[in-house]
């Protein structure tokens, strides 16, 4: 078997260091999470801070519900397709870089948007943003490195995780409320968010860079395994080849993405009209409501998600199996109560679950690949997720005319199907697995010395 090279301590990411070396260097990587996380904060305050005028200025453009309905099309396409791209390209060229490019699309989105005078500009404000703003993802990939290098456990890759859709849920959760009060029309808010999204930007610049790739796979390798001869992929090839994508623990993150996805997409457009009809809502009951699942959101994955995992230890299957109960059970009731103050306890624990699944979601995924392909891996998962935002409302839709039991028969199924997925497969996919094996310089070394193996043998 191929050893390494010598005999230093070998540290869990794959990295040679002296225990000061990795003190010095945790420190640093723990000043990337909170700058990270402060950073995602103010742009995405900026960018709530528009949400009340949104809506107000499309009308006075004369956008009317098609014309809003294409766009939100649009913007899922859009995400659809740069979700993967700029996650993988942060693998080939850069965390930081790849940030860079989704700070300039969005400030080139607020400079179209704050003259805004045509429903056309508004369209072409769409593209920059929807298409190459992919940091959310990028942010998660980049912390998945930071914690890789940390050699953490279960809880703190779910800790890391959950303190992005933390300070996202706050910042939606404030965000409107501050503009709406602060701010007196849309000419205002996009000049603010623009300029908030400049401050968070200078931010970047004091984010570390991980250590490069190519380490682990050097400490795999020994001299004798690089004598060996290999062919260089072509650009092309090398970008979309993902080795990780074809383990059944990534299979399984895409169908659990994808089919929760698909359950709240459905759920969602005929819950939000039934509100309406018990309860007569309004615009002041749903920017509560909003505010209350925002504010469990981001508790959850902030505080929630990392307490409840912990207690699983490095196996958080049971915790996962009782979040899609309450998941599956929480919108049956919520849909047919006819209280509003059941209505909210009940929202409290279903957003409570998601966020714990997410994060755990994003966790699973520093644990299945490496650097060079968990920006990849967490684009493939926003793809699915927005690729089922264009489908799920229209199916919703559609059952609803047949009734609300149609409608919960289909969210429920969906949620039983991910719930015998987690219970049958999850463990032995995804908790046993390391992303070592799945590097594509180490199964390069590993087939070199089978096949010179077998060579010996024969020859014997």
């Amino acid at each position: 078997m191929c050893q390494p090279t010598d005999s230093k301590e070998v540290h869990p990411d794959g990295m040679k260091r002296t225990g000061e070396g990795i003190t010095r260097h945790q420190k640093t990587l723990g000043r990337g999470f909170m700058i990270g996380a402060v950073s995602v904060f103010i742009s995405m305050f900026g960018a709530s801070m528009t949400f009340p005028f949104l809506q107000a200025q499309r009308d006075n453009l004369g956008c009317d519900a098609l014309c809003f309905g294409t766009m939100q099309s649009a913007r899922s396409g859009l995400s659809l397709v740069g979700a993967f791209v700029i996650g993988r390209l942060s693998d080939k060229v850069g965390r930081i870089n790849c940030l860079w490019v989704g700070l300039s699309a969005s400030l080139t989105s607020y400079i179209l948007n704050w003259r805004g005078a045509s429903i056309f500009e508004m369209w072409l404000s769409l593209i920059p943003s929807s298409l190459l703003n992919q940091n959310f993802g990028v942010l998660k990939a980049l912390f998945a490195d930071y914690n890789s290098e940390r050699g953490g456990t279960e809880s703190e890759r779910v800790s890391a995780m959950g303190y992005l859709g933390m300070v996202i849920g706050l910042a939606i959760m404030f965000g409107p409320i501050f503009g709406a009060t602060i701010l007196k029309n849309y000419t205002q808010a996009t000049a603010v968010a623009f300029f908030l999204t400049l401050i968070s930007g200078s931010l970047l610049y004091f984010l570390p860079s991980p250590k490069p790739k190519t380490h682990r796979d050097k400490d795999m390798t020994s001299s004798s395994c690089k004598a060996f001869p290999t062919s260089k992929p072509s650009a092309i090839t090398s970008f979309f080849n993902m080795p990780v994508a074809s383990t059944k623990g990534a299979k399984l993150l895409f169908f659990i993405r994808l089919t929760m996805a698909l359950a709240f997409s459905i759920f969602i457009s005929p819950y939000t009209v039934s509100l309406r009809a018990r309860f007569s809502f309004g615009p002041k009951d749903h920017a509560y409501f909003m505010g209350w699942i925002g504010m469990w959101y981001a508790l959850s994955q902030g505080l929630l998600a990392k307490y409840f995992i912990g207690l699983a230890g490095e196996d958080p299957t049971p915790v996962l199996l009782v979040c899609m109960v309450f998941l599956g059970i929480g919108r049956a009731i919520a849909f047919l109560t006819s209280s509003l103050s059941i209505v909210y306890i009940i929202m409290a624990f279903s957003v409570t679950s998601l966020g714990v699944v997410n994060t755990a979601i994003s966790s699973a995924c520093s644990r299945l690949a490496g650097p060079d392909q968990v920006g990849g891996l967490f684009g493939i998962l926003e793809t699915l997720e927005n690729a089922a935002g264009l489908v799920g409302p229209t199916v919703g839709g559609l059952l609803s005319k047949l009734g609300s039991m149609a409608v919960l028969s289909v969210v429920v199924g969906l949620y039983s199907f991910v719930f015998l997925a987690v219970m049958l497969f999850y463990k032995s996919t995804i908790v046993n697995h390391s992303h070592l094996v799945i590097s594509p310089t180490h199964r390069l070394n590993e087939d070199i010395l089978q096949a010179t193996s077998g060579a010996k043998e024969k020859n014997l």
